[in-house]
């Protein structure tokens, strides 16, 4: 499968091998960046919108704040339903979501006010688990019900879908280790993007302050996953005694979860 470069940080999590020695069957999860295609161009917007209709996506679950996918609505795969279900509810953390406005108020910030960035960015992970009445996780757990072929994305496919992924690959039977690193893999599709990005913020005179907190925020980091992680412990015995207390996610759930999504690894050799 060659992703078109329209949608980076996009992931089939197909062939991820979980703790049982299965793995994640392919063509059924994809984490993906936003879909919007309306700004491309026109052979990169057909080529992206051919390549999203190949992937017969039942269910698209949208993570985005209202602004942002009202700003940039998500191309629709043919034969999917899609589903604007927000992670965090208006006025919970506007700054760092990814609008125009909000990027122009990042981009203006000053002196001690820049580290309202990193701030802002620790808080969307501590309020994650339970923000927004919990909608992301329900639907997306609805949709597994259903055994539908999921593509889920934030607008970059980093830190909402990281998390959002990061529990979809637990439930599954990944390891703690596996589904982190996962998580942290985003960074891979960040950093020329953000070295581009520091470059021409550098030649505009921007503050290196400004410049290196926008890094932070643009990345994943082991104590980002940790805060959320945190939340949950905090009221909670353990991830699994929060999917089963907040979204009934029973051992036999998960079961039939796996049944469909994961199957033998027919590449080990006995």
């Amino acid at each position: 499968m060659t992703v078109p470069k329209s949608l980076p940080n996009f992931r089939d999590l197909g062939g991820l091998p979980c703790e049982d020695g299965r793995v994640i069957v392919p063509g059924k999860l994809y984490r993906t960046p936003k879909l919007w295609t309306k700004g491309l161009k026109k052979t990169e917007r057909a080529e992206t919108e051919t390549f999203l209709d190949s992937l017969h996506i039942d269910t698209v679950l949208d993570f985005r704040s209202e602004p942002e996918y009202r700003e940039k609505p998500d191309y629709v795969p043919k034969g999917a339903q899609h589903f604007n279900v927000p992670f965090f509810a208006k006025g919970e953390v506007d700054r760092i979501i990814v609008t125009r406005r909000s990027v122009a108020r990042m981009l203006a910030l000053r002196g001690e006010r820049i580290g309202l960035l990193k701030e802002e960015k620790l808080e969307s992970y501590r309020i994650m688990p339970y923000s927004n009445r919990q909608i992301a996780l329900r639907a997306l757990f609805d949709a597994m019900d259903r055994g539908d072929t999921i593509a889920f994305h934030c607008t970059e496919g980093k830190d909402r879908t990281g998390f959002a992924a990061y529990v979809l690959e637990r439930c599954l039977g990944r390891s703690e280790a596996d589904a982190r690193e996962q998580y942290l893999a985003s960074n891979d599709s960040m950093d020329d993007a953000t070295d581009r990005q520091a470059k021409v913020l550098g030649a505009l005179h921007f503050p290196q302050a400004l410049i290196d907190a926008l890094h932070y925020v643009e990345h994943c980091h082991d104590e980002l996953l940790d805060l959320s992680l945190d939340a949950v412990l905090e009221q909670y015995a353990s991830l699994d005694d929060y999917l089963l207390q907040v979204y009934g996610v029973t051992e036999d759930r998960k079961a039939k979860w796996r049944e469909t999504y994961t199957q033998e690894d027919h590449f080990v050799v006995e």
